[in-house]
C-alpha cells in the first residue's frame, strides 16, 4: 500500500492474486470514506490543469510525427514549443497529477455506488473496483470543465463502461464486438418480453423492426447466442473409463475430423445441399463451400489450400466463406433443409 493508501493506479493484471485485493478492502473502505467531496470550483480549476496537460501531451505526440522519428520529444523541445520553461513544464506536470489525484479520490464513492449493482455476479468486489477505478480515471483525464457539469455526472458512463466490459470480458473468453454483445442482450430482452405478452417468440422481421436493426444483422447476432468453450475445459460428466476423472473436449474429438454430411454418407441430404448452395450462392461462393464442407470426396480441405487452388489469399477465403454461410442461413429454402435433416 502506498503512503497514500489505498493505490487506484496501480498496473493492472488480470492474473491478479484476488486475495490480496480481499485483505486490501477494509482500508480501502477506510480511505474512502475520508475522502472529502470537492466543490464545483474545485472541480473546474482541477480539470482546467489537466487539460492543460493533455494539450502539452498532445503537442508531444505532434511534434513526433512531424519528425517521423522513435526518438521520445525531449522536455526543453517540448516547452520551447509550447512557449514554456523546463521548471514550468515540470509543475504543470505536478498539477495534473495533483488533479488527477484528487479527481479521482473524491470520487470513489460513486466507484462503490456502481459496483454495488453487480452483486449478483460471481466476480469479486475487488476486482470491479478496481475496473471502476480505472475508469473514473479515463474520466478524469477526459473531463471538459468548460460544459459546466459535475465531474461525478461526467464520470458515471466511463465507470459504467469499465465495469460492464470487464463482465462481459469475464463471461465470454473470446472477444466479441462489444456492439453486438449489447444487441444480443436486446434481443433476449425483447424476445423474452415478446414471449410473455403474445405467448409465443417474436419472428426475425418483428425483433429487426422493434430494435431499429437490419434483418442481417440480428441473424448475425443469432449466430453468435453459442458460448465459446475452451478445449481444455473440464466435461461436467464424469467418465467411468477414465477412473472417474472429468475429461476436456480435446479428449473428446475424433483424430481426423469429418463434417456430419460427409461422415453420414446420406446422398439425399447431400444433394439437397447442393439445391440449396446452387439456388443462393454464386459460382465462386458455391465451389469454395464445397471443398470447406468436403462434400466433394468426404475430405476437408483446409483454408489455404482453398486460396491456392483459387489463387487468392485464406482471408479472401474465409470472407467468402463467412458471406455465403449467412446467405444460407437467411434463404427461405434453409428451414425445409433443417426439417428434411431432422425428420430423416
Amino acid at each position: 500500500m502506498s503512503k497514500h493508501g489505498f493505490n487506484p493506479f496501480a498496473s493492472r493484471n488480470r492474473n491478479t492474486n484476488v486475495k490480496w485485493y480481499e485483505a486490501e478492502l477494509e482500508s480501502f473502505y477506510l480511505f474512502v470514506q475520508k475522502q472529502p467531496l470537492l466543490s464545483a470550483k474545485q472541480e473546474y480549476q482541477f480539470g482546467r490543469a489537466l487539460q492543460m496537460w493533455t494539450k502539452i501531451e498532445e503537442s508531444r505526440i505532434n511534434l513526433q510525427r512531424q519528425r517521423n522519428s522513435s526518438e521520445k520529444t525531449s522536455n526543453e523541445e517540448l516547452a520551447k514549443f509550447n512557449s514554456y520553461t523546463v521548471a514550468q513544464l515540470e509543475q504543470l506536470y505536478k498539477c495534473a497529477m495533483i488533479a488527477k489525484y484528487k479527481l479521482v479520490n473524491s470520487n470513489l464513492k460513486l466507484v462503490l455506488a456502481v459496483v454495488s449493482r453487480y452483486r449478483s455476479t460471481s466476480i469479486p468486489n475487488s476486482e470491479l473496483i478496481a475496473e471502476g477505478t480505472r475508469g473514473l480515471s479515463k474520466a478524469a483525464l477526459r473531463f471538459d470543465h468548460t460544459r459546466g457539469f459535475r465531474f461525478s455526472t461526467y464520470a458515471t458512463w466511463y465507470v459504467h463502461q469499465a465495469v460492464n466490459e470487464y463482465v462481459r470480458w469475464k463471461k465470454h473468453p473470446a472477444k466479441m464486438p462489444s456492439k453486438y454483445l449489447l444487441l444480443q442482450r436486446k434481443v433476449k430482452q425483447f424476445t423474452t418480453d415478446h414471449k410473455a405478452a403474445t405467448g409465443h417468440p417474436p419472428s426475425l422481421q418483428e425483433i429487426a423492426t422493434a430494435l431499429g436493426q437490419t434483418h442481417f444483422d440480428i441473424m448475425k447476432v443469432l449466430s453468435m447466442q453459442m458460448y465459446p468453450q475452451l478445449l481444455g475445459t473440464p466435461m461436467k460428466v464424469l467418465d467411468a473409463h477414465k477412473g472417474g476423472k472429468e475429461r476436456s473436449y480435446e479428449e473428446l474429438l475424433p483424430s481426423v475430423y469429418k463434417p456430419p454430411l460427409a461422415q453420414s454418407g446420406r446422398k439425399d441430404l447431400r444433394l439437397d445441399m447442393e439445391k440449396l448452395m446452387s439456388t443462393n450462392l454464386n459460382d465462386v461462393e458455391r465451389d469454395i463451400l464445397r471443398l470447406r464442407l468436403g462434400l466433394d470426396d468426404g475430405r476437408v480441405k483446409p483454408i489455404k489450400e482453398v486460396g491456392r487452388r483459387f489463387k487468392i489469399s485464406w482471408k479472401q477465403v474465409r470472407s467468402v466463406e463467412k458471406a455465403a454461410l449467412l446467405k444460407l442461413m437467411m434463404s427461405e429454402e434453409i428451414s425445409d433443409f433443417v426439417d428434411s435433416y431432422h425428420n430423416s
